[in-house]
């Protein structure tokens, strides 16, 4: 076993959920020039078993997905959130603060 060299391995994707499918799409695709790659909907005889009703994979290069949108109906904002363990940040690398305010980033 090597003990010498440290793994620095690459983001791959991250999963989220959210009660409002089309409006994250809509943002990804606005803000991080994001692509559906695939998008289907949970067959009505799974639904109520399946813990969400429907997904997007979406990417913003040529890895089949960097992003996976679950849609979970029922979802509601929480107030007491910053209270809680959650996804702190996710970080996407830009050339520079101007290629990040104009929609520019690197994929």
């Amino acid at each position: 076993m090597n003990t010498q060299i440290a793994v620095h391995p690459r983001l791959h994707h991250y999963g989220v959920t959210t009660a409002k499918l089309d409006a994250m799409v809509d943002w990804y695709r606005k803000a991080l020039g994001m692509t559906v790659v695939h998008r289907s909907e949970v067959p009505p005889q799974a639904r109520g078993r399946a813990p969400f009703s429907a997904l997007a994979f979406i990417s913003n290069d040529e890895t089949h997905h960097r992003i996976v949108l679950f849609e979970t109906p029922g979802l509601v904002d929480d107030p007491d959130r910053n209270r809680h363990p959650r996804l702190q940040h996710v970080a996407f690398a830009c050339n520079t603060l101007d290629d990040l305010l104009g929609g520019l980033c690197p994929a």
